[in-house]
């Protein structure tokens, strides 16, 4: 089995499913791993302590609500496993806010 050895870190967003969105997330058609916070003044009048309303981040790649566990599988971690098997090491690592998916989406 040849190794993959895609060196580098990358780093995959991915959204988790709820009953209900805010609207503020949006992913670019054009650029899919580029995603955008878009608050409104009035709502972050309340939340944030400056004027700022709009955030922009971009991704190794963004990983959709409808995503099924082998689909997060195949384009975050396969590369890591298959280098692992051949000897390398490999990392695959879950960062986030309490609550937010990170074990079920590792597990």
């Amino acid at each position: 089995m040849a190794a993959v050895q895609h060196n580098g870190i990358k780093v995959f967003l991915r959204i988790k499913p709820t009953k209900r969105p805010s609207g503020f997330i949006h992913v670019d058609d054009e650029e899919p791993e580029r995603l955008e916070f878009e608050i409104p003044q009035d709502v972050a009048s309340g939340y944030v302590s400056n004027t700022r309303s709009n955030y922009k981040f971009r991704f190794n790649g963004i990983i959709g609500e409808s995503a099924k566990q082998e689909d997060v599988f195949d384009r975050v971690a396969r590369d890591a496993a298959l280098n692992s098997l051949e000897g390398f090491n490999a990392t695959v690592f879950a960062y986030g806010q309490t609550g937010s998916g990170k074990t079920f989406t590792i597990t």
